[in-house]
């Protein structure tokens, strides 16, 4: 038993158009009345720059997002896996102003840390900051072997109270920057 493929009925034959590639002038026209913004970090970052970013209004900006590289960012070479977003809040006469939206570190960096015959323990954890910022954190934490799940829940719930602990006495500003400098990340591999 077999199938055929069924016959197509031979008509004109039609060309098919390609796409075109957009003209000069369309390229051109695209940019036209925009305005480019100068987009600042919070104030705890002492207003730095960031970037610049396009737009016809300083409306449209409110709400976007930019990611920055803590390398480039802080000309810190030694953290270039790490990324730190800003969201505009407001725009006004050639300036962004922003607001802390997130703080991760890249994908490839994780994927080199996490190697064969290591255990990588997970934990999600919810945090306030004593000046009413809600944290969510995704903490991993790498064994240089494989270890049974008791010491693995050990681990996690020593870590989830670390940074319970030190998020709720710091502020917003004091726990983007220690994670930015590693001091977190530090604190945890002491105790574990």
């Amino acid at each position: 038993m077999g199938s055929q493929k069924p016959k197509k009925e031979e008509g004109p034959v039609q060309e098919q158009k390609k796409a075109e590639a957009p003209k000069p002038e369309e390229k051109a026209r695209k940019w036209k009345g925009k305005d480019w913004f100068l987009v600042q970090a919070p104030a705890f970052f002492g207003r730095q720059e960031v970037g610049e970013i396009a737009a016809t209004d300083p409306k449209t900006l409110l709400g976007r997002t930019i990611e920055v590289n803590v390398a480039d960012f802080l000309q810190n070479p030694a953290k270039y896996y790490m990324k730190l977003r800003f969201r505009i809040t407001g725009a006004s006469e050639g300036s962004a102003e922003t607001e802390f939206a997130g703080f991760f570190l890249l994908r490839e960096q994780i994927f080199r840390v996490v190697r064969k015959r290591t255990s990588k323990v997970e934990a999600v954890v919810d945090a306030e900051t004593k000046d009413g910022w809600l944290l969510h954190f995704k903490v991993f934490v790498t064994l240089n072997r494989a270890c049974n799940t008791e010491v693995e829940r050990k681990i996690r719930k020593q870590a989830v109270t670390l940074i319970q602990e030190f998020v709720s006495k710091a502020g917003l500003s004091d726990v983007v920057k220690t994670a930015c400098d590693g001091l977190i990340q530090k604190n945890i591999k002491k105790y574990g």
